[in-house]
């Protein structure tokens, strides 16, 4: 009897193992699990706001199917699109997604392989509809204020977006051009026609430029001619008021001929001694030079002798004895 109790224990251990196993399940916080019952949605658990252990009828009443909430990416193809001015241009796009209603996504892909396909084609039809109402200058441009790459992507995005969300039950978290570019042959005549205008516009500038600079030289012509008339004007009236005081000096000159040689020789004087001047006076006809190098006798001023040829003794031998 106690060797049958332990097994029946055991047995009812297993039991409870198995029944925990198929009616007990976990979400993670990067899970979507959908609960099915008889193959109906009957409850979503979203591991976002509700992660953590659940429970649910064993199978065949309800089944679980579980999805991964993080954001998938893929590259579309690199493929040509006709523009509105008839050229074919390469773009690729890429697009970053998640699922965002869970019930609608199961219900019409039901799988992340078929939810990207439907993206798929969805981008690429999207993307020739929108490209095909731009011109080739509007993507392509040393012109940055010409460029409309980003309004292109708003418009693919905004479309992509909508149906995605519509049709599929997906979230676009991001969708833009990866790169674009021209096939070769269509490159070289664009790059040719490029360069054209390019040369055309130089020699524009060119022109202008020459045209502008000949403006500039006349009007500083004109404008020298005008100045230099003005400062002859005013050179001849600033002579003309020199000529009158210079009258005016020459006749109290004229009545003192002497005092206004002197004073010519004085201004002669101090023009040429100007800058750095060596003198050389001769002592015996200047006899104050000598107290430069002797000094003053040491006397009373009224002891000092006169230098032989001052004025005084001169002045003495014309008196007599």
């Amino acid at each position: 009897m106690r060797r049958h109790l332990g097994i029946l224990i055991l047995a009812g251990i297993v039991l409870v193992v198995l029944l925990a196993l198929v009616t007990m399940f976990t979400v993670g916080s990067e899970e979507i699990v959908i609960v099915k019952r008889f193959g109906a949605i009957h409850r979503v658990y979203d591991g976002r706001g509700g992660a953590g252990l659940h429970f649910k009828l064993p199978y065949p009443f309800e089944r679980i199917v579980t999805y991964d909430a993080r954001i998938r990416t893929f590259r579309d193809t690199y493929e040509p699109v006709q523009m509105n001015d008839g050229t074919n241009i390469m773009v690729g796009v890429y697009c970053g997604w998640r699922i965002g209603d869970p019930i609608r996504f199961n219900q019409k892909t039901e799988t992340i392989d078929r939810a990207r396909d439907g993206l798929r084609t969805l981008i690429r039809a999207e993307k020739k509809a929108k490209i095909s109402s731009y011109v080739l200058s509007q993507l392509l441009n040393t012109d940055l204020d010409a460029m409309k790459l980003d309004d292109v992507e708003e418009d693919i995005a905004r479309e992509v977006a909508a149906k995605a969300a519509a049709d599929y039950g997906i979230e676009v978290v991001a969708l833009g051009i990866e790169r674009n570019g021209l096939q070769k042959q269509v490159a070289k005549t664009v790059i040719t026609a490029m360069e054209q205008e390019r040369s055309s516009k130089a020699e524009q500038y060119v022109a202008e430029g020459k045209a502008e600079a000949t403006a500039i030289r006349k009007r500083a012509e004109q404008a020298k001619e005008t100045i230099l008339a003005f400062a002859r004007k005013r050179a001849a009236e600033i002579r003309s008021e020199g000529d009158q005081i210079a009258a005016s000096y020459y006749e109290g000159f004229s009545a003192e001929p002497e005092f206004a040689m002197f004073l010519r020789w004085l201004e002669a004087m101090e023009t040429e001694l100007q800058g750095r001047t060596t003198l050389l006076l001769d002592g015996s006809r200047q006899p104050a030079l000598l107290w430069f190098r002797d000094g003053l006798p040491a006397m009373k001023p009224e002891t000092w002798k006169t230098p032989p040829g001052t004025a005084d003794e001169t002045a003495r031998e014309s008196e007599g004895p």
